[in-house]
């Protein structure tokens, strides 16, 4: 789609890991989308300080936590590094906040909601094509 995607996990190699860094922070990047596992989010100062200088250029527009049953311990997947994502909304609060699941109970909703800062959003919106 023309679209300049990056991933940042475990497998990145470190020269790319640099030039995203670096790209999040530079107005003149082609770089619109940057998918990050949780567990590298929570574990890269760099990355957060890189998302921090972009935040404050205006550059980060919005982030969206896939997979997102694995906040709550009642989901099937759970994940502990998840439910440190909680940071992005108390860090860069007026940056909008998309989390999205397909296997979400009401208990597993409201604890994405609790563990992402942001009980007063709307009730998520079912989608059945």
């Amino acid at each position: 789609m023309g679209v300049r995607a990056e991933l940042l996990c475990q497998h990145t190699d470190k020269e790319l890991v640099k030039k995203i860094h670096d790209d999040l922070c530079s107005p003149k990047s082609d770089l619109r989308l940057l998918y990050a596992t949780p567990e590298r989010v929570v574990k890269s100062k760099t990355l957060i300080s890189r998302l921090e200088k972009a935040h404050k250029q205006g550059l980060l527009q919005r982030i969206v936590i896939d997979e997102a049953h694995c906040i709550s311990q009642w989901g099937h997947d759970w994940r502990q590094d998840y439910t440190k994502l909680g940071f992005f909304k108390k860090q860069f609060p007026e940056v909008p906040i998309m989390a999205l699941t397909a296997t979400a109970t009401r208990k597993v909703e409201e604890d994405i909601k609790e563990s992402l800062n942001t009980q007063k959003c709307p009730n998520y919106e079912k989608y059945s094509p």
